[in-house]
């Protein structure tokens, strides 16, 4: 049986910065501003995870949940804290992060007033990076649903490859969803 190696992360670590934005862990004092800026329901009929509709206690709850896996390891959501308003205005992480496998599962959201303004490209450089080198992870994947064009360009400008479609993968809002699947491998990420 192999020894599993244990991964060293600082609390400095988890502090990305950007040019306009700053990635960080969750606060509890975070808990309004991820609740107003998901009160646009195409945030949850885009996202797996959000319900609808979003309440200020499931925002604490997202938060307690985030810091519990983080400590695990197994899941590294970041607040995207935009520099001139020092406020979380959508979440990026990675999910299910294996380290035998050497793989995770991105996701993210953002509010819908700072949609189309390479926010969330952004961030996404910035947690890919985190990923491939950082953790020394070999592969990053993520969904989209299929009507969900603007996530899918996020995936295409950060350079990840379309793997797949999968038909009604999901029951969602009272229909079933397809999605895309993507896929991108640390050379490729690396060579850019």
């Amino acid at each position: 049986m192999r020894k599993r190696k244990i991964l060293k992360i600082k609390i400095s670590d988890l502090k990305l910065i950007g040019e306009r934005i700053i990635l960080r862990s969750l606060k509890f004092s975070d808990a309004k501003n991820i609740y107003l800026n998901i009160q646009d329901k195409r945030i949850a009929e885009n996202t797996l995870r959000i319900p609808w509709p979003y309440k200020l206690g499931d925002a604490t709850g997202f938060i307690k949940a985030t810091q519990k896996s983080q400590r695990k390891k197994s899941e590294f959501v970041f607040g995207i804290e935009l520099k001139d308003k020092k406020e979380v205005v959508g979440c990026i992480g990675l999910h299910h992060v294996d380290f035998e496998h050497k793989n995770t599962e991105i996701g993210y959201w953002l509010g819908s007033k700072y949609w189309n303004q390479g926010i969330m490209t952004e961030a996404g450089k910035l947690v890919l990076n985190f990923a491939f080198k950082k953790l020394k992870l070999h592969r990053v994947w993520g969904d989209a649903f299929s009507n969900n064009l603007a996530s899918q360009k996020v995936f295409e400008k950060l350079g990840f490859k379309k793997e797949g479609f999968r038909r009604q993968v999901c029951w969602r809002f009272g229909r079933w969803k397809d999605d895309v699947c993507f896929g991108l491998l640390a050379e490729e990420f690396l060579k850019q």
